[in-house]
């Protein structure tokens, strides 16, 4: 049997398009593979698996991802001797998971389709990477990037020069590019390193390198932040880099918003100072004063009055 055929074999074997009969004669053929065969013993793992392991929360899942795949690269980058045994013996710490296991074993018949059928690394790369451009292309919205297929975990940023950026992430595998800091892709993982973030510092560098930036996608993911970052500072940060964008209604919006739920008074200074240099009605500020939305901070209260009075 050829390798084409293998694979066409293999692919419906994980789809469950074979009978018990074509399983059998499947395995029978693999015998000569050994290189292939992991892969149907993998699929035979997981359909022995039990079905009632709880569900594992994104944040889990994001780590699990990111240690398989740092698993398989170290695996693939060290020749030594020692390293040389079947990849089914390094992989039981994911496999004894409960909660891990069905992912793990998932993303690992996905890495060793690429591995035993790859092509031409080169062309595949290629192509994976034109599909990632087209598609940070498209996404001009927050909610395109929130449903994008791809979503992007482990990821840093490092300045090249005033105009360009490197990346690294993890998106399927590990991929290190550099950009120019308008790229559609460079706007596309920093839109999702804002709304999955790893931690505050991978936060507030994707917010530091949207500074030079003014798209739309990015934008909505700096008022997700400034609104849902449970630390001040990234709030914080997100509200003085959203400043750059003037007299736009959505932010106009997020900034109202911020007058009226957040604790920071720093932050709601910032917001009416905004607000104020780009012109806001007065009623929109009255109704706040009226409705005591400002009382707990009377520094704000103070101000709000003050360009209340400037008015008449």
């Amino acid at each position: 049997m050829r390798k084409k055929e293998i694979k066409k074999r293999i692919e419906q074997l994980l789809a469950g398009e074979l009978n018990d009969t074509e399983v059998s004669q499947l395995r029978t053929e693999l015998e000569a593979y050994p290189e292939y065969r992991e892969i149907a013993e993998l699929h035979a793992m997981l359909d022995r698996m039990e079905n009632d392991a709880p569900e594992v929360s994104g944040e889990k899942f994001s780590r699990m991802r990111a240690e398989v795949l740092r698993a398989v690269r170290l695996r693939k980058n060290d020749t030594s001797s020692a390293n040389q045994g079947s990849i089914l013996e390094k992989i039981q710490l994911f496999l004894m998971r409960p909660e891990m296991a069905a992912a793990a074993l998932t993303l690992i018949i996905g890495f060793f389709l690429g591995r035993v059928f790859p092509g031409s690394g080169d062309r595949l790369t290629g192509q994976f990477l034109s599909q990632i451009n087209i598609l940070a292309s498209q996404n001009t919205q927050l909610n395109d990037v929130k449903n994008s297929p791809y979503t992007y975990s482990n990821i840093s940023f490092r300045e090249v020069d005033q105009n360009t950026v490197e990346l690294s992430f993890d998106v399927s595998t590990h991929l290190n590019m550099v950009k120019t800091k308008n790229d559609p892709v460079v706007r596309e993982v920093i839109a999702q390193a804002l709304l999955n973030p790893s931690n505050v510092g991978s936060e507030l560098k994707a917010i530091s390198f949207s500074e030079s930036i003014v798209d739309q996608r990015v934008k909505q993911a700096l008022i997700f932040s400034m609104k849902n970052a449970p630390i001040v500072a990234v709030r914080q940060k997100a509200e003085e880099t959203l400043l750059s964008y003037k007299e736009d209604p959505e932010i106009r919006e997020a900034f109202l918003g911020v007058l009226r739920e957040e604790e920071s008074v720093q932050m709601r200074l910032t917001a009416l100072e905004y607000l104020i240099n780009n012109k806001i009605p007065p009623d929109s500020i009255r109704i706040l004063v009226d409705r005591k939305h400002l009382q707990n901070s009377p520094a704000v209260l103070f101000r709000a009055k003050k360009y209340l009075e400037n008015t008449f």
